[in-house]
């Protein structure tokens, strides 16, 4: 059986770069190197399909954009080359006027989970959570916030180990994408992720995408359980747990992903 190697990193011309925010680094894989016939495309967009390599037919998610692009992109992609947090990065190469990224195939989406079967128990919400909040932290210590944490950007998939019986679970971010805007983040300032998170914990139980805002909630004002000063509430009687609530009120209140980490 073929075994396919780490694709090779060759640098990329100073004034391609100069004009399009380009990494510093590229995979030597390119455009020839995959059987366009077999391509599958993913939605309505054309941006997002799986590609076979040509010689050993190995799946890839596979998105392109064009080239104008942040380089707070190219970061995240970048982290995600060698972090199980995130949906892993194979490769990353210029063709045309494009930039295409390709990356594992992904298991379950999340959304569809919640969305289309039952909302989870606060237990499964907190196992989700905490390497969430994980990837998000690690965004960060690398100068970058996620800026779109919600459930169709998160993924479930099975991980076996050589001698494994019983496989771990893998809960990875979305690595690119064309909704997928990170930004810059500078210690120090608050970081919206945090909110983010909040709305997304909120999700993952009540099927509900965001809490409700205390202008524009139809709580009467007996039920009404305000999140610290953050300008959100949820109803007092919805049955959460006090350690819920305070990890709610932690995400709403507080632009400190560490701080997070330690609730979650």
């Amino acid at each position: 059986m073929l075994q396919r190697k780490r694709p090779r990193l060759i640098s990329v011309p100073e004034e391609e770069e100069s004009s399009a925010h380009l990494p510093k680094e590229y995979s030597s894989i390119s455009w020839e190197d995959f059987d366009h016939s077999q391509t599958l495309l993913l939605g309505h967009s054309g941006l997002t399909r799986i590609v076979y390599e040509q010689e050993t037919f190995r799946p890839h998610i596979f998105q392109s954009c064009q080239k104008n692009i942040t380089k707070e992109r190219f970061l995240l992609a970048e982290i995600a080359r060698d972090s199980d947090l995130f949906i892993p990065t194979h490769f990353i190469f210029s063709y045309r006027d494009n930039i295409c990224v390709g990356s594992k195939v992904a298991g379950i989406c999340l959304a569809d989970v919640i969305d289309c079967t039952i909302p989870l128990t606060e237990g499964h919400a907190s196992s989700i959570l905490q390497k969430v909040v994980r990837a998000l932290a690690k965004a960060a210590d690398r100068g970058i916030k996620y800026g779109h944490v919600k459930a169709s950007n998160v993924f479930l998939s099975l991980a076996y180990g050589p001698s494994d019986i019983h496989p771990d679970l893998l809960i990875q971010l979305a690595n690119f994408g064309p909704r997928l805007e990170p930004q810059e983040f500078k210690e120090g300032h608050p970081n919206s992720d945090c909110q983010d998170i909040g709305h997304f914990a909120y999700h993952l139980v009540t099927r509900i995408s965001k809490i409700p805002n205390i202008q524009t909630a139809h709580i009467s004002e007996q039920k009404m359980l305000k999140l610290g000063s953050s300008g959100y509430a949820i109803d007092i009687n919805a049955g959460f747990t006090t350690n819920f609530v305070d990890f709610l009120e932690t995400c709403m209140s507080t632009g400190d992903l560490k701080r997070l980490i330690r609730v979650s």
